[in-house]
């Protein structure tokens, strides 16, 4: 029971992050009361996680290409006058963060892009989007490893 409020807390908290949804709203796909679900909210400070972490995948990409692209720069300089190095193990490593920042597929996503397909479907046939709604919950729960 207490592994099952625990997969329940982290999906409500993903959702919480992602923004979009009311406190009710995750309550309801989740499977708990709001006031547990506000008692979560406020115990593990999920206000501020949120504003956190908005951009700091996206700010990680930036710099990482910011410092492959100087690095770069530096290595060109250091060819020119004679005095280059091996430097590929460096740049194959700062590479391979970025790729996989850019390609990671976290539960957030996944929830982002149900939030901008139910809406489309919302706007062509309301019926269809109830049905779906059932389908979106366990399609994230399963993704959050919970069996609910």
């Amino acid at each position: 029971m207490g592994n099952l409020k625990s997969r329940e807390r982290e999906l409500a908290k993903e959702l919480f992050l992602q923004g979009g949804k009311t406190q009710k709203e995750i309550a309801g796909m989740v499977g708990v009361t709001e006031k547990t679900l506000s008692t979560w909210a406020e115990v593990g400070k999920w206000d501020v996680l949120r504003s956190g972490r908005l951009s700091t995948t996206t700010q990680a990409v930036v710099n990482m290409k910011e410092m492959l692209r100087l690095r770069s720069e530096e290595i060109l300089t250091d060819m020119r006058d004679g005095s280059a190095t091996r430097y590929g193990d460096e740049l194959l490593k700062i590479t391979m963060a970025i790729e996989k920042l850019e390609g990671s597929t976290s539960l957030t996503t996944y929830i982002q892009v149900l939030q901008e397909f139910m809406l489309f479907v919302g706007g062509k046939d309301h019926t269809f989007r109830g049905q779906l709604a059932d389908c979106q919950s366990a399609f994230l729960n399963s993704k959050a490893g919970t069996n609910g």
